[in-house]
This record gives structure tokens, sequence and C-alpha cells, in this order.
């Protein structure tokens, strides 16, 4: 089931139906288009995915939809296994939980609240080093929301092991990491932003679990997030810098006149400030040698721990 969004009475019927017969042409044709026209497919993403094409495109940028291929059966075996029981009933406890406004979810122990639990089940299966954390909740019940259930799970796995290997696991260690850095570019590209959360002892543990741990989908309004997935599956982690980057400047958190101000706009971000389109056209704007050093850092900081999960 695919969640509508707002989005779609921002633009024309007649473009809407261009952008889908477009992505239905980038889909049939998908290994031609990554290969030989890769920079239209960004594009593409940036100006957002058509809720008729976005779980499709979803699989195919992740490459869950090759995995679910390639692994026939292998969801329906993790569900089958016997279940760490404590893992077991946090999911049961923290499902409910997720999403609670949302019809899917509304039901307790409806379809919705199902699909997640066994999802959850299932990933917790799948990479044992892991297991669950709340965190992974709301990524999960945002896929849920978007496409069928095995699907939700295959993409969920490319998001904890391959787009963001080391953000779930014991210590979190990615999220620190990302962290400094993170506000390393802030200092860089709005000091005086940087310097009054220094002043008011906001370190990145304030934004990085709500934003980056649940990539921004408790954080931005639901046609908003729509947008930043579109852009994180297809460009990777980075968009998730540019994002909050750009969250920064959007907020004008350098005109706060208290922490408690500050923290409040940091976590409870007005909707109005974050449109779907001034978001993105403030998250890609970022000159190219701000992704240099982006790019550059990560490499540098990044643990060799943090690779891809090859095994299922």
């Amino acid at each position: 089931m695919s969640y509508q969004s707002p989005e779609l009475a921002q633009v024309s019927i007649a473009v809407v139906q261009e952008r889908e017969q477009k992505w239905r042409l980038m889909l049939d044709n998908w290994e031609h288009w990554t290969t030989e026209r890769n920079s239209e497919v960004t594009f593409c993403c940036r100006e957002g995915i058509p809720a008729s094409a976005r779980a499709r495109a979803w699989q195919h940028l992740s490459g869950s939809q090759s995995m679910m291929e390639s692994y026939p059966g292998k969801y329906q075996s993790y569900l089958s296994r016997p279940h760490d029981s404590y893992g077991a009933r946090c999911i049961e406890m923290d499902v409910p939980r997720q999403f609670p406004e949302h019809e899917m979810f509304q039901e307790r122990g409806g379809p919705g609240q199902t699909s997640l639990q066994r999802v959850l089940l299932a990933y917790a299966q799948h990479n044992p080093e892991v297991g669950y954390v709340s965190a992974i909740g709301p990524v999960a019940a945002f896929l849920v929301m978007n496409m069928p259930e095995e699907e939700a799970f295959w993409t969920l796995a490319c998001i904890c092991d391959k787009y963001m290997p080391g953000y779930y696991s014991g210590g979190c260690e990615a999220v620190l990491i990302d962290g400094d850095i993170l506000f390393g570019l802030l200092q860089r590209t709005l000091p005086t932003t940087y310097q009054l959360l220094q002043d008011y002892g906001i370190g990145p543990a304030h934004c990085m679990v709500v934003w980056f741990l649940c990539i921004f989908s408790h954080s931005l309004p639901v046609s908003t997030v729509l947008r930043v997935w579109d852009m994180f599956f297809c460009e990777g982690v980075n968009v998730l810098f540019r994002v909050a980057l750009a969250l920064f400047k959007l907020l004008q958190l350098d005109k706060c006149s208290s922490m408690t101000e500050a923290i409040t706009k940091l976590t409870k971000i007005p909707s109005d400030l974050v449109e779907a389109e001034l978001v993105v056209k403030e998250a890609i704007s970022p000159a190219d040698s701000l992704l240099t050093l982006l790019v550059s850092s990560r490499c540098i900081f990044l643990s060799p721990t943090r690779t891809l999960k090859k095994s299922v």
C-alpha cells in the first residue's frame, strides 16, 4: 500500500503523468539507465518520484529487488525460525508506537502492525549482530507504508547493511563519527549557527538520533520525507548531511534566544519551514567543494567494519 502524499497537489496532472511515463521507461530498462544515463536518474530522483512508481523505484535504487530475487523463500525462512524472546517482546511493544496516526497502524494487531512486526522479526534474524533496536522501527514502518511486506524487509536490509552500516549496531560508532563530521561541516558552512549551538552546549546527539537514525521520518512532513528518501536511495547517506545542513539554515537557529528554543526547533521542526521543494532546493545547492570535503571526511573517519553485509 502506497502512502499518498500532498506533493501531488503541487504539480499538474500532466506533469505527474509525464514523470510516471518516464519512470516506467527507466524501470523497464534499469541497467541501461543506471550505466549510460545515471545523471538523468539522479535528476529524476531529485525532482521527486511519482507515488505510483516509488515502491518499485526504491527497490531498484537500493538493490533490494535483486536481493529478493536472488534469495527466494529466505524471508519466510527467517520468520519460521525461533525468535529471541527479549527482542520479540521489544518489537511487540514498539510496533504500536510507530506512526499511530496513520491508517495502516491504527488497529492494534491489525494487518499493518502485523506486517511491521514480521519485517522487524525477520531483520533480527537476518542480522543477529544488530538484532532489534528501536531506531529501526520507524524506518521499517515508513517502508511498510509504501511497499508490500517482503519488499519492505529487503529494502530495510539494504538500508541497514549497505547504506548505513554501523548505525544500528552496538555503540552506534557510525552515528558518533558522522555527528562529528556534520558539526564540522556546520562550522564551515554556518559558523554563526555552529557557535550558538556550542554556546548552548548543543551537540550532535541532539539531532543525530531523530534525524539520521530515523532518516528524518519522525522530523519532517511526510511529503518532505518522501522526497528526502527518493534522493537518499539514489545518492546515499551523503543526502542526510545535505538535508541536515539545509535544516540548520532554514530553521535560523542563530536567531534563537535560549537553549530551550533552539532544542525545541531541532526536535519539533515547524512544518511551514520545511516544505518539500524548499528543503530539496537547499539540500542540492552546496558547492562541489563541500561534497568533496564531505566524502573525504567520511573516508578518513569511517571504520573498516562499515562494509556491506554480504551473507543472508
